[in-house]
C-alpha cells in the first residue's frame, strides 16, 4: 500500500485489492485471475470484472451461443430471448396469442392461404383459403381464356377464335363451334363502319337458311327446301308450276284470255265499229298504241243527229189558234 505512483518491474503478482487507482499502465501483458475464462468481459454493479460466453440480453446480446440456419428469435420472457427452430417447407408461423410463444403449423389451420398453381396461369380460390390453377392464361403481354398462345391483347379459344386487339379491333373466327357466327337473343348494336368478311363483293345482300349473309344476284332457280314459290300466295293473273319438292324448278307464267283476272296479249287487236248515227271506226293493236275516229252523222233523215245550232220556227196558228212565229234553237232549249 502506498501513495502516489508505484513502479513495479519484472514479472510480479499483486495479491489483494488495488484501491483508488486513477490509472494502470503496463509495458507487458496484464493478467487478471478473475478473467480466467475466455469470453466477453463484464462487470458487476460493484465493479468486479468477469467473463461470459454470450452477451447478456441486458447488454444488448441474445445470451445464445449457437444457431441453426432458419432459426427465429423471439422474446420468451421480459428479459430473455429464445430461438424457434425451423421446420419442414410449407409451414406457416402461427401466433400463439398475447404473451404466448409463436409456433410453426399448417397455413390453412391458422387461417392462411394455401395451394399451388401453374406457370402463367392466374390463380383462383377453389375453397375459401386454397388457391388452384384458374382458366385465365397471362404471358405478361397478352391473356387468353381457353388457350396458351394468345396473339392479341385478349383472346378466347385454343386457336384464338375471338380476339380483341389493344386498338379495340375485334376479330371473330369460328365462334359457335366453328360456324363463324356470333349469336344472341338481345340483338347487336354496332356504331361506326362495320366490315363483314363474307360480303367481299358488290351485289345484293341476302341470307341462307342458317342466317349467313353474302352478296350476289337474286334469281329464281332450283330450290332445295320445298314449296319455294307456293309461299308467294295467291297471284292474280299468274300461274305457278314446279314449285314443290326439294330440287324443283319453279316457273311463273302469265295467264292470257278474255275472262276476268286474265291478261290481254300485246298483239291482240280490238275493232271499234261505228254504231247508229256514227261513221268511221277501225282496228287498234294493243301494245302498239294508236287511235280511230268516230264521226256523228248530221242531217234530217232517219239515224242522223240534229246539230245544236239548228233553229226551227213555230208557224202561226189558224182558226182558234194564236201565237206562233217563235224561233227555238236546238241545244239551247226554248
Amino acid at each position: 500500500t502506498g501513495t502516489g505512483g508505484i513502479a513495479i518491474t519484472g514479472n510480479s503478482t499483486i495479491a489483494g485489492t488495488l484501491g483508488s487507482l486513477t490509472g494502470l499502465a503496463s509495458s507487458g501483458a496484464v493478467t487478471f485471475t478473475s478473467l480466467s475464462t475466455a469470453g466477453i468481459v463484464t462487470n458487476t454493479a460493484g465493479g468486479a470484472l468477469g467473463t461470459v460466453a454470450a452477451v447478456p440480453v441486458a447488454n444488448g446480446g441474445t445470451n445464445l451461443t449457437s444457431y441453426t440456419i432458419g432459426d427465429l428469435l423471439y422474446a420468451s420472457g421480459a428479459t430473455t430471448l429464445a430461438k424457434l427452430n425451423d421446420v419442414a417447407a410449407g409451414s406457416c408461423l402461427l401466433s400463439g396469442g398475447v404473451a404466448t410463444a409463436p409456433t410453426w403449423g399448417s397455413c390453412s389451420a391458422g387461417g392462411g392461404i394455401t395451394g399451388s398453381g401453374t406457370t402463367n396461369y392466374v390463380a383462383r380460390f377453389n375453397t375459401g383459403s386454397t388457391l388452384a390453377t384458374g382458366q385465365l392464361y397471362d404471358d405478361g403481354t397478352n391473356v387468353s381464356v381457353g388457350g396458351t398462345s394468345p396473339s392479341a391483347l385478349f383472346n378466347v379459344g385454343a386457336a384464338n377464335e375471338f380476339r380483341v386487339a389493344s386498338t379495340g379491333a375485334v376479330t371473330a373466327v369460328g365462334v359457335n363451334a366453328g360456324t363463324g357466327l356470333i349469336q344472341g337473343t338481345g340483338g347487336l348494336t354496332i356504331t361506326g363502319t362495320t366490315t363483314l368478311s363474307s360480303l367481299n363483293s358488290v351485289g345484293i345482300v341476302h341470307t341462307n337458311a342458317s342466317g349467313v349473309l353474302s352478296t350476289g344476284t337474286v334469281t329464281l332457280g332450283t330450290e332445295t327446301t320445298g314449296n319455294y314459290v307456293a309461299t308467294l300466295g295467291s297471284l292474280t293473273g299468274l300461274t305457278t308450276t314446279g314449285n314443290t319438292g326439294a330440287g324443283s324448278t319453279p316457273t311463273i307464267a302469265v295467264t292470257y284470255g278474255s275472262a276476268a283476272n286474265t291478261t290481254v296479249q300485246g298483239n291482240t287487236a280490238i275493232t271499234v265499229t261505228a254504231g247508229t248515227g256514227l261513221t268511221g271506226g277501225g282496228s287498234i293493236t294493243l301494245g302498239a298504241g294508236g287511235s280511230t275516229t268516230l264521226n256523228v252523222a248530221y242531217g234530217s233523215a232517219a239515224s242522223t243527229a240534229v246539230q245544236g245550232n239548228v233553229q226551227f220556227v213555230c208557224p202561226t196558228g189558224t182558226g182558234n189558234l194564236t201565237g206562233g212565229g217563235t224561233t227555238i234553237t236546238e241545244g239551247a232549249g226554248g
